[in-house]
């Protein structure tokens, strides 16, 4: 290859230097436009007094379905009802993977606090009912489309401090960065989010306007229209 286009610095380091390796975020393909909160949280089934966290993905042995249901157990989250909404599920060839996740919730008695909302097209309704997303996979994402879509719809973000997702969360500014695998850690960021609802909106307003900047879609296309240009000038 005349170049390899990577989608973040965390894939670009597995090329050990090669000058041919660069970043290339990617552009956001569409931004979610959260459902209204009251109309989301109706059908979701969630009371509106209680603090929501959204993990949208696949449900698997490193995406942190099992981190999260550990934190809403842990006392800083269990003391105020948080609820998990998890969406999405599991591959066709990892059937266990939910079944598991059930056991341990009901060992853990989050049954109640952790609803599995299964695969969902609606993506813009567990937005709108959320008062964070989460990305605490125990393994690095190459980057984080979950993340980005939850900072386009002014959502705070809290995630593993490794792979590409650190990339795209500003610890601090967009959302929180915790250990991976730590669900104390995951359930004391949450807990300082759900006590600042002023420093909650004021981290979503950042995200919005930091994806907006990096991560744009034409961005992206002019950057990859460049590095075509400059491998035909070559001849």
């Amino acid at each position: 290859a005349g170049a390899v286009a990577c989608i973040s610095h965390a894939v670009a380091a597995q090329f050990a230097g090669s000058p041919r390796a660069f970043v290339l975020y990617d552009g956001l393909p569409r931004s979610p436009v959260p459902l209204e909160r009251d109309r989301a949280r109706d059908l979701l089934g969630v009371r509106a007094e209680r603090f929501a966290v959204a993990l949208i993905g696949r449900i698997s042995d490193w995406k942190g379905q099992d981190v999260l249901a550990r934190a809403l157990a842990e006392p800083a989250l269990s003391s105020i009802g948080a609820v998990g909404l998890v969406a999405g599920d599991p591959l066709p060839c990892a059937d266990e993977t939910a079944p598991r996740l059930d056991r341990l919730a009901t060992e853990l008695g989050v049954e109640d606090r952790l609803l599995r909302l299964g695969f969902r097209e609606d993506i813009e309704t567990v937005l709108g009912a959320a008062d964070v997303v989460v990305v605490p996979s125990t393994r690095p994402e190459p980057l984080g489309l979950v993340a980005l879509e939850a900072a386009a719809a002014g959502l705070p973000v809290v995630a593993s401090s490794h792979g590409g997702v650190a990339e795209v969360v500003r610890d601090g500014e967009t959302g929180r960065l915790v250990p991976p695998g730590d669900a104390v850690a995951l359930a004391a960021a949450l807990r300082a989010l759900a006590d600042d609802s002023d420093t909650s909106e004021r981290m979503g307003r950042a995200g919005q306007h930091d994806v907006a900047e990096r991560f744009a879609l034409g961005r992206m296309l002019d950057e990859l229209q460049a590095v075509y240009d400059r491998l035909s000038d070559r001849g």
